[in-house]
């Protein structure tokens, strides 16, 4: 498929797979599906609805709500009438979105029931996810649509949380036709891949991964309208999802449950066997050992494409124990997002894979990940030093460690704003640390970073998130008899909540984990001296 745009691709697949089903939306009340010829139909005439409210040609479009059909109609009704879309993440605050719109002036926003009867600030006029459809269908599809090159801008990302100064990632047609023209040669995408959509639209992984990959082959999309686990695994046995992509965390979190079942049923010796075997088997022969997991996950399942964080290789190992394949790639959302990836039929869990042809790597004097080719942004939107900060000759400046091997693998060592240097000069990354605490099955998760000792000089100290903070200090000695010895936690504290605060793709935020710390220690060092 020759694709030059993302409204490109819409046209193509509409006619190309006009009877295909292309997304799926169940709720409790029951289930909606719309063939690809229903999704151009709609969203032709929502851009004939937009129009009507005013919108056109370089005009910015805000979507606010959870993932759903009308989501992604909505997305490329605003593409098609040459609009720009600014996805906002359904669970940060409005407060950010005011400070979005005030750098963006948007004509429009279009937002989920409960996201609208949510606002308390001023905003643009509302269309609503819940009835934009029955809205559109009382105007005909639009016919006179302007011509969109790969120059024109598709999409405003702002990757900001709720502090920090935003910044929009200007992503081009152009900039993201690139990455899909690249896809086909990591995986072929078949009609009959049905992929179950659970992270955000509104971030660039799911909306490149999730809704345009798919499209590219004729495959479908599932959409819940609840995240819980009875909901996520009914809908994979009933729709037969054969994959979806996820976030390391979330691969976690399912393992974490099979886990617990496990050992609930008294039968971990039995299970740990098995993982011991399978290894050895052939990958085809794998799920006969696992086939409770198998049905459990919908009896289709065939592979997670894991991206947004690093992937522990010892999780991707334990999946592809149980015959399921694991793609990890490298992205982030100046890149739209591909950087790397492996394949369905190269997986090597440890890298983070292959170069994309849409991009060039190099790695820094100081090892830091360089890219720069037609699927990278060109600047942050309306803020010039920004933009002159990130790039150094044409070169993005992606913030990201890594190694190249002769073979051309592409492996993730860090990130550069995590490195500890320490007063002899040795350095240690913070992730190294970080994997080898939860590798003593003590910890739930950990943040490792660098605080001045006594004497003034960096020394290494961990965070902990626990189920039994008593282990703490036995999961430090655990950790520091598998670190060398420039890598030895010096100090910890244990994180008083359950889990650490997270970013909407289940990253942890380090810098309000950074913030909080001081009263965390005050608290430690109130509750001894009572002690």
């Amino acid at each position: 498929m020759d694709i030059g745009s993302i409204v490109g691709l819409l046209h193509q697949s509409g006619t190309s797979f006009a009877a295909n089903r292309c997304m799926t939306y169940r709720t409790e009340a029951g289930r909606t599906d719309y063939t690809y010829a229903d999704v151009l139909q709609r969203s032709l005439q929502v851009a004939s609805l937009l129009r009507a409210h005013g919108v056109g040609r370089g005009d910015q479009v805000v979507i606010w709500g959870p993932n759903r059909p009308e989501w992604g109609i909505s997305y490329f009704g605003t593409l098609l009438v040459g609009a720009i879309v600014v996805p906002f993440d359904v669970r940060a605050v409005e407060s950010f979105l005011g400070r979005i719109e005030a750098r963006t002036e948007p004509k429009l926003v279009i937002a989920g029931q409960a996201q609208r009867d949510s606002a308390t600030l001023s905003h643009p006029p509302f269309l609503t996810l819940d009835t934009i459809l029955e809205e559109a269908s009382k105007h005909a599809p639009a016919t006179d649509l302007p011509a969109i090159s790969g120059d024109d801008i598709a999409v405003l990302m702002y990757t900001s949380g709720t502090t920090g100064d935003p910044k929009g990632v200007i992503l081009t047609h152009g900039n993201v036709a690139s990455n899909l023209q690249a896809v086909p040669r990591i995986i072929t995408i078949e009609a009959r891949y049905r992929f179950l959509s659970l992270l955000p639209l509104s971030h660039i992984f799911e909306q490149v991964i999730g809704l345009l990959v798919p499209m590219i082959g004729g495959a479908s999309m599932v959409y819940i309208d609840a995240l819980r686990p009875q909901v996520i695994f009914d809908t994979m046995a009933e729709e037969k999802n054969t994959c979806l992509a996820a976030v390391p965390q979330l691969l976690q979190l399912f393992m974490n449950g099979i886990d617990r079942e496990v050992k609930r049923q008294g039968k971990e010796r039995a299970w740990n066997i098995l993982h011991a075997v399978a290894r050895r088997l052939p990958f085809g022969l794998r799920p006969r050992l696992f086939r409770k997991i198998h049905e459990r996950l919908g009896g289709h399942f065939e592979f997670f494409v894991s991206g947004g964080a690093y992937l522990p290789p010892a999780l991707a190992q334990r999946w592809e124990n149980m015959g399921i394949k694991v793609v990890q790639g490298y992205g982030l959302t100046e890149a739209s997002p591909l950087v790397s990836a492996n394949s369905l039929e190269r997986r090597i869990l440890d890298s983070i894979g292959r170069v994309v042809d849409c991009v060039e790597v190099r790695i820094s004097s100081e090892g830091e990940i360089l890219i720069k080719g037609p699927s990278v942004f060109k600047g942050y939107w309306k803020d010039e030093a920004a933009t002159a900060a990130a790039f150094e000759d044409g070169w993005y400046h992606t913030g990201d460690m890594g190694r190249l091997s002769p073979s051309g693998d592409l492996y993730y060592t860090g990130r550069q704003k995590n490195l500890i240097v320490l007063a002899n000069g040795m350095n240690v990354h913070a992730e190294d640390v970080e994997q080898t605490l939860r590798d003593t099955g003590l910890v739930t998760d950990a943040v490792v970073l660098g605080r001045d000792a006594p004497a003034g000089d960096p020394e290494v100290f961990a965070v902990l998130a626990m189920e039994d903070g008593t282990k703490s200090a036995e999961a430090v000695r655990m950790a520091n008899r598998a670190l060398a010895p420039h890598q030895q936690i010096r100090g910890h504290a244990l994180w008083p909540d359950p889990d650490f605060p997270r970013t909407h793709t289940l990253k942890v935020r380090r810098p309000e984990v950074e913030r909080r710390l001081p009263e965390v220690l005050a608290a430690r060092a109130e509750s001894s001296a009572k002690a």
